[in-house]
């Protein structure tokens, strides 16, 4: 990316990578997803839960975690 090693790569990096989300054309909340539905939210947790990639995660989530997330995302 030629940020370098300065003190200041990694605000550049954070900076470079707002910008890049900016012009994609993607939802900044779960609420605008048109299928989605905020009472199933603890369903959405559950299958959460079912996916394999949480037993990798570096850091253990349980359901009420997960609904956290999603209700902050909402």
């Amino acid at each position: 990316l030629g940020l370098g090693r300065s003190p200041d790569a990694p605000g550049h990096l954070v900076a470079l990578f707002d910008l890049l989300l900016t012009r994609l054309p993607l939802p900044k909340r779960l609420s605008l997803l048109d299928d989605l539905d905020e009472a199933k939210i603890p369903d959405y947790a559950d299958l959460a839960l079912k996916d394999h990639c949480l037993q990798t995660n570096p850091r253990p989530a349980t359901k009420a975690d997960l609904e956290g997330l999603l209700r902050a995302a909402w």
